[in-house]
């Protein structure tokens, strides 16, 4: 309020003119105080008061330097946007014309204090007798503000302004925060740390398009005091605590920028990986930290993968023997991880991360392992079927790929594939009539029959998988008015014609009766799924019937009324060797019905 009132006076004293010798003192104290405060005031009524103070000032005296461009930049309604006024505005140019700058900062701009802090003090930046104070009240002012958001967003309009004086960030402003960065208070330590990032990644992209490292800006004694901050907030124990809160992520945030900045720091010790495992785990201090342990997992593998796998190597240089157990034993600890608060499962975000679920065609191909080992085969086999016969396209492609490139390594392994076998027939009958195990299961078959797996069982008589496949398959159906269900059993009873001996009669009775389907699709499907099964597996019937066989079923309209229906299909009955189905007529005992009507009846007499 005390800041709004003295906007207000400047604004007022506009009235009166000076002499031209106190006038240009006047203005030269608040030329630069109102500009400041139209730009990084948090309060938008501070900051359209000092627009509209400056606008008077400029319209009445004429005393301030560009001071028609500044007001079209930074206008009454432009300030509104902090974040715009912080990085934006004073980016513009180096001397522009006053109409543009007018409009960019007027009275309802300022408004926006995002658009403030990010865009309009990178214009009025660019007029030199603004950008000092500008950057000078940043650091002494705003990144030590009680409001986080405030410090963050002067972080970033210090990155902005940077380009508008490069060599007195380097050798005044960064020297400046590196004492502030390691110092007593904890509001002023997180924004310095952020200022020291943020100021040190612009400083590196203007070296950048020079083709000079970040090196040429800063001195010897700022580089390595910005490779010494974290090892003294460790000393100090300035991670711990509620200040640990803000002092992790902005020290990550600062290893982010110095590695952005590609920082001379290559051949220094590495820090230790102990302290990602320690982030890692819950303690009472940090239970709600869910994200930083999430980033630590991320950052674990990051490191694993960078630095690759020796078996004899040293754990200081890459993954070896000695420090895969710790690396798994954290992995493992943090599928633990149930943590929860007021915005829900927290911890999920740690599980998720240690295994990338994101990424099917990173984690098929290595759950799919595990069918090799029979503590595992029955549970990660049921998961497959779920996938391989699922919904979404990019899951099933690479769940069945990774399922089929299993299958090729066992396709000659009798023992691999009889267990495998009886696992996928385990799994049957343990969900039968269970549509969300059993609907996928079926299609999965048939991809997997399709692909030739079981070619192995195929080539015996009458083996006993596809027997006992055959009959869960008749179970599975039994009554069943699913379409879905029906119409992948119909694939899987085709499929399983390339078995040889009499499970082939079954079959074809089976999809003989399904051409008498009450629900006219499955018969059309019927129809054109054994019309394509006759094609490919041509030693199915005499080929003296073949012709006549393939015309009756693609000429017939199988949605036709069931009296039509089934005649064609007796037909193919008898050209095809098997016993026409008999109809079964429901015998009713009229006896019985007679006495259950008359104990009702009586029943209903009072």
């Amino acid at each position: 309020m005390t800041q709004f009132k003295e906007c207000v006076h400047c604004g007022s004293s506009r009235q009166f003119r000076l002499p031209s010798g106190a006038g240009l003192l006047c203005c030269e104290r608040k030329k630069s105080a109102l500009v400041i405060a139209a730009v990084f005031d948090r309060d938008v009524n501070c900051r359209r008061a000092a627009s509209a103070a400056f606008q008077e000032n400029v319209g009445r005296q004429g005393t301030f330097p560009h001071g028609i461009d500044i007001l079209t930049t930074a206008d009454y309604f432009t300030v509104g946007n902090r974040t715009y006024c912080f990085l934006n505005i004073s980016q513009q140019g180096t001397f522009p014309h006053g109409i543009d700058i007018l409009t960019t900062a007027d009275y309802f701009t300022v408004g926006n204090r995002t658009y403030c802090f990010l865009n309009i003090s990178v214009y009025i930046a660019s007029f030199s007798e603004y950008t000092q104070p500008m950057i000078d009240h940043l650091v002494n002012m705003k990144i030590n503000h009680w409001d986080g958001v405030i410090r963050e967003q002067a972080t970033k309009a210090l990155h902005n302004l940077t380009p508008k004086a490069p060599e007195y960030m380097a050798e005044t402003v960064l020297p400046k925060l590196l004492p502030l960065a390691v110092g007593v208070d904890l509001h002023t330590r997180h924004g310095a740390i952020l200022a020291c990032a943020e100021v040190t990644h612009a400083l590196y992209k203007l070296a950048l398009e020079t083709n000079r490292p970040v090196t040429d800006f800063l001195k010897e004694a700022s580089i390595e005091g910005l490779k010494g901050i974290h090892d003294k907030l460790f000393t100090k124990q300035q991670y711990r605590g509620f200040g640990g809160e803000l002092m992790r992520p902005a020290v990550c945030s600062l290893i982010e920028k110095m590695s952005l900045s590609k920082m001379p720091y290559k051949n220094d010790p590495i820090i230790g990986a102990r302290r990602l495992r320690k982030t890692t785990s819950i303690s009472v201090m940090d239970v709600s930290f869910a994200e930083a342990r999430r980033d630590a997992l991320k950052a674990t593998a990051q490191v694993c993968a960078t630095v690759g796998v020796s078996l004899g190597g040293s754990p200081d240089s890459v993954v070896c023997e000695q420090n895969v157990p710790q690396i798994y034993s954290t992995l493992l600890e943090c599928m633990r991880d149930y943590t929860t608060d007021s915005r829900g499962d927290v911890g999920s975000c740690s599980e998720a991360e240690t295994l990338n679920w994101n990424a099917p065609s990173q984690a098929f191909p290595h759950i799919t392992q595990l069918l090799g080992m029979p503590a595992y085969q029955y549970h990660t086999l049921l998961g497959l079927s779920v996938s391989v016969g699922g919904l979404t396209e990019s899951t099933v492609r690479f769940s069945a790929q990774s399922l089929f490139d299993y299958l090729k390594t066992i396709q000659q392994d009798a023992t691999a594939m009889n267990n495998f076998g009886c696992t996928l027939l385990q799994i049957f009958r343990d969900n039968v009539r269970n549509d969300r195990v059993s609907i996928p299961l079926l299609k999965m078959i048939d991809q997997m029959l399709s692909n030739g797996c079981f070619d192995i069982f195929a080539k015996e008589e009458n083996h006993q998988f596809g027997m006992d496949l055959l009959a869960l398959c008749k179970e599975e159906i039994r009554k069943s008015k699913d379409i879905q269900k029906l119409q992948s059993s119909i694939a899987v009873f085709c499929g399983l014609i390339q078995f040889q001996g009499d499970i082939r009669k079954k079959v074809l009775l089976q999809l003989l009766l399904l051409l008498c389907h009450p629900f006219p699709v499955i018969r059309k499907t019927t129809a054109s799924q054994v019309y394509e099964m006759l094609l490919i597996y041509d030693d199915v019937i005499d080929l003296a019937v073949m012709e006549e066989v393939m015309t009756m079923l693609s000429d017939t309209n199988w949605e036709a009324e069931l009296t039509t229906v089934r005649t064609q299909r007796n037909q193919l009955c008898e050209l095809l060797g098997v016993q026409k189905p008999t109809l079964v007529v429901k015998h009713v005992d009229m006896g019985k019905t007679l006495k259950a009507n008359l104990v009702a009846i009586a029943a209903r007499t009072p």
